[in-house]
């Protein structure tokens, strides 16, 4: 099992590039939300958000987003859309420190729109629920999350 120290600058008692015999990494501030969740996830600071560590098709960005077990193969977890007969809803977890939550609409799979989505208040859980009405046979909903910082 390999061990890497993060250290944030200015911290005493820290040596780069290593410590105590193990490697180190001085960082500058303190990591992000999301960084921070990947660290108690059991994954490296550095980890890039956008992987997919156990090839169930979710992101680490989207499993921190949705607050659920990254170890979890996920796939069976994810929001799924939920029809009637006058729209289409989709109910996701909306409330994790550093993320952007967007709801886009399509009728094609190629243009991607935020316009006509209707969002729900956040309820107690943190939770939220979007919505379209299903003015085409043919009416997608995605979610897009990305980092604070990525806007």
């Amino acid at each position: 099992m390999l061990i890497r120290i993060y250290f944030i600058s200015g911290s005493t008692g820290f040596t780069f590039p290593t410590w105590r015999g193990f490697p180190s990494l001085e960082i500058a501030a303190p990591p992000s939300a999301p960084k921070t969740w990947f660290l108690g996830n059991g994954f490296p600071l550095d980890t890039d958000s956008d992987q997919d560590t156990n090839g169930d098709g979710v992101s680490l960005l989207m499993a921190y987003a949705l607050n659920l077990n990254p170890n979890d193969h996920l796939t069976n977890q994810l929001p799924t859309v939920v029809l009637d007969s006058e729209k289409m809803s989709l109910s996701y977890f909306a409330t994790s420190d550093g993320i952007v939550y967007k709801v886009e609409t399509s009728t094609d799979f190629v243009d991607w729109i935020p316009e006509g989505v209707i969002l729900s208040p956040l309820d107690p859980d943190g939770r939220r629920t979007a919505s379209v009405n299903r003015s085409s046979s043919k009416r997608f909903l995605r979610l897009v999350v990305t980092a604070e910082r990525e806007r």
